[in-house]
């Protein structure tokens, strides 16, 4: 399978860590439990809507390979993001 066959359909994610000072997070997908390490994006409006996710956040996301690393994840769309705590 190329790369760019290495596309997932749209799936909603839970946040495991938050955006780092190198762009990249972790989700991990309601359901199935796998991770994703998110480190690149489709584009900078992108990547601002997904950059200030907490932890436990749950959110929408379309994700593709990035490159053919084993686990490095582009965004390319983002849906509705629900908060962990509706309080926070």
């Amino acid at each position: 399978m190329s790369a760019a066959d290495s596309g997932k359909t749209g799936s909603t994610y839970i946040v495991e860590a938050e955006m780092n000072e190198y762009d990249a997070f972790v989700v991990r997908e309601q359901g199935t439990n796998a991770t994703y390490q998110i480190v690149a994006y489709g584009d900078e409006d992108l990547r601002d809507r997904v950059a200030d996710l907490p932890s436990g956040a749950t959110v929408g996301l379309r994700l593709r390979r990035a490159g053919l690393r084993a686990n490095a994840w582009e965004v390319t769309g983002a849906g509705s993001v629900s908060s962990a705590d509706a309080n926070a």
